[in-house]
């Protein structure tokens, strides 16, 4: 994830796929509350994804990425201001 802390919200999700896979992210805030989802396939190779957390508050968020199997990674996001 970049930048991160973030102050606009805009952040980018920077991911290797090792084969073809349906990829989901989730994001919660500190509550627990699902605040981001999406989800797209995509193909092996490297990829950059866009996340848009500029409507949310400023805050510590959790960041959930997974494919089909299982969660593969996740990890804090920051949004400052």
């Amino acid at each position: 994830i970049q930048p991160n802390p973030s102050e606009d919200g805009f952040f980018d999700l920077h991911a290797t796929v090792i084969k073809d896979s349906k990829l989901s992210i989730i994001i919660y805030d500190i509550y627990g509350r699902t605040i981001f989802t999406d989800s797209w396939s995509a193909n092996a190779g490297n990829h950059i994804f866009d996340i848009d957390l500029s409507t949310q508050a400023s805050g510590v968020y959790i960041m959930e990425l997974s494919n089909e199997h299982s969660i593969v990674r996740k990890m804090k996001m920051i949004k400052s201001k």
